[in-house]
């Protein structure tokens, strides 16, 4: 939950840093919603690579397994 926190705050440094001082709630709102999508597409993209590297991980035959195999 901490990284939830964080992220939340490290968004809304971002917003403020970002947007005019006399942009509307509107703008401020749209452009922390970016924000956090692209947080959910790197946290995807990253699960993603995850599953593909343990899969390959499994997958990959010790010489052990082989020996036993034969």
């Amino acid at each position: 939950m901490q990284n939830a926190l964080n992220t939340e705050v490290m968004i809304e440094a971002m917003v403020d840093a970002a947007c005019p001082e006399d942009a509307s709630s509107r703008e401020k709102h749209i452009y922390r919603q970016m924000l956090m999508s692209l947080v959910r597409l790197a946290k995807s993209e990253h699960a993603a690579e995850m599953k593909k590297h343990a899969e390959r991980l499994v997958s990959v035959e010790t010489p052990a397994a082989i020996e036993m195999a034969a």
